[in-house]
């Protein structure tokens, strides 16, 4: 059953709770949003298989191999990354039923989603630049997340989704307002994906029929206090530490006293040291891809 998303339910509503004077174009935005379906893409039929299997006890490595055979170039994709230094400790596969098994049927879905989620990203106006940034910092934020679950010795198999998919909203939002004739400040826009993303990201959780922990995760995921399920408290530990894991894949120094005190982990039960080596669990695994 899918979580019930509460948003308001005319656009007035939805800009009263905004709390500001909206612009025009923040106007045409929200009655786009309003209408439920702008840019929302289909969810590919591989997609939908894969996420029925994995939900499945008696599903097969030989079912999930060939459902992504049916896919050449995803296949492609299945076999860099189970040969990538991540997964192969110096063996390489060569069949998908060998990539299958070195990957697991979890990480096949998580990578399958991955690969969809990319595939939304093309063919806008405008923006490119910004949706492809926050596409890598998704990714990033999975390996944060698969991180903090390894760190704090929890099992949360939607531990990469939660983390990979609770920003798809932006990449919405972005395509949405490429599409506007408004006019538009450059400073507006991020404010904008900034403010809606979160509706625009349940909305297509939703659609698609992600679990609902995911669901939940994309319309909740800025909220402050303690966590409301593993899957938000681990986003937002990950949201805390994507700088950190930035500066270290930019063969920068890290500074681990600033990482070590920074604030909001209280609530979210974990420490400055904890929080610290989650940044180097994961920059390792993103340094391995």
């Amino acid at each position: 059953m899918n979580v019930e998303v509460h948003v308001p339910s005319d656009v007035g509503a939805l800009l009263d709770a905004a709390g500001h004077q909206p612009s025009r174009l923040e106007l045409v935005l929200v009655e786009r949003l309003m209408g439920g379906r702008a840019a929302l893409p289909m969810l590919p039929a591989v997609a939908q298989e894969a996420l029925t299997l994995v939900n499945n006890p008696d599903a097969s490595v030989a079912a999930f191999a060939r459902l992504i055979e049916k896919d050449p170039p995803i296949a492609a994709r299945f076999l860099s990354v189970a040969n990538s230094a991540l997964y192969s400790r110096g063996r390489k596969v060569s069949t998908m039923s060998e990539a299958v098994m070195r990957l697991g049927i979890y990480g096949c879905r998580d990578l399958l989603m991955q690969v969809v989620y990319a595939s939304t990203l093309t063919g806008l106006k405008k923006y490119q630049d910004a949706v492809q940034a926050s596409f890598r910092r998704s990714v990033t934020s999975g390996l944060l997340c698969r991180a903090v679950c390894a760190e704090l010795d929890l099992s949360f198999k939607e531990a990469y989704l939660c983390g990979l998919l609770h920003d798809i909203g932006e990449s919405r939002t972005y395509r949405i307002l490429s599409e506007i004739a408004e006019p538009q400040e450059d400073d507006e826009v991020p404010h904008l994906v900034q403010r809606y993303h979160e509706r625009a990201g349940a909305e297509l959780a939703q659609m698609w029929k992600l679990p609902d922990e995911i669901q939940k995760v994309c319309m909740l995921h800025h909220t402050s206090g303690p966590a409301a399920g593993e899957g938000q408290r681990i986003v937002r530990i990950a949201d805390l530490a994507i700088e950190a894991v930035e500066t270290l894949a930019a063969e920068k120094p890290l500074d681990k006293d600033a990482l070590a005190s920074t604030a909001g982990l209280e609530p979210l039960q974990i420490d400055g040291r904890r929080l610290c080596a989650v940044v180097e669990r994961a920059a390792a695994m993103a340094s391995m891809l």
